[in-house]
């Protein structure tokens, strides 16, 4: 004869959760047994000896100058950098200077009417400056013989130099269009 086991409610649920208490320790087990990996790299944009520039050229205190008279400057910028660069430059200097660019440099105005010189060639192209390498700007500076300034007047030569990396850069090499980025 067959029994039937009446099993309360009580014992029912507390044998549920039981199980349910059993299967998950189990399952944490498994998880005891799994592997997983991270693979992480670091990258920093270069700056410092990785990619810069310097100007050079002698330096002018107030000095006492005289009409016609020219003035030994040498300016030049240095590609400090690692890496082959595109180099521009802004000389913003009083028009009662006469300067004669060396023959590398090539000039565009921008649309503010600025006078931007870049390394590059006749045809509106920059060429990049290799690493490490110096190039020559400009050696004199004359004051206009007929310039009409009061005496005492003071005047500086400011030249700015601005670089962008040239390796990994395939875009058009159009001076304007690169000077576009660097601004």
């Amino acid at each position: 004869m067959l029994y039937r086991l009446k099993i309360s409610i009580r014992i029912q649920l507390l044998l549920i959760v039981s199980s349910l208490l059993v299967l998950t320790s189990v399952l944490n087990v498994s998880a005891y047994l799994t592997d997983s990996q991270t693979y992480s790299s670091s990258f920093h944009v270069a700056s410092g000896e990785d990619f810069g520039i310097h100007l050079d050229g002698e330096i002018y205190e107030d000095k006492a100058i005289f009409p016609g008279e020219k003035i030994d400057m040498h300016v030049s910028v240095t590609n400090t950098g690692t890496h082959d660069a595109y180099v521009f430059l802004v000389i913003d200097m009083p028009n009662i200077f006469n300067v004669k660019i060396d023959d590398e440099w090539k000039t565009f105005t921008t649309s503010t009417n600025q006078i931007v010189y870049y390394y590059g060639d006749d045809n509106g192209n920059v060429k990049p400056v290799s690493a490490k390498s110096k190039i020559n700007i400009f050696e004199t500076i004359t004051f206009d013989s007929y310039a009409d300034t009061e005496n005492g007047t003071s005047c500086s030569v400011i030249v700015d130099a601005y670089a962008m990396q040239a390796e990994f850069y395939y875009s058009d090499t159009n001076a304007s269009i690169v000077w576009q980025y660097i601004q």
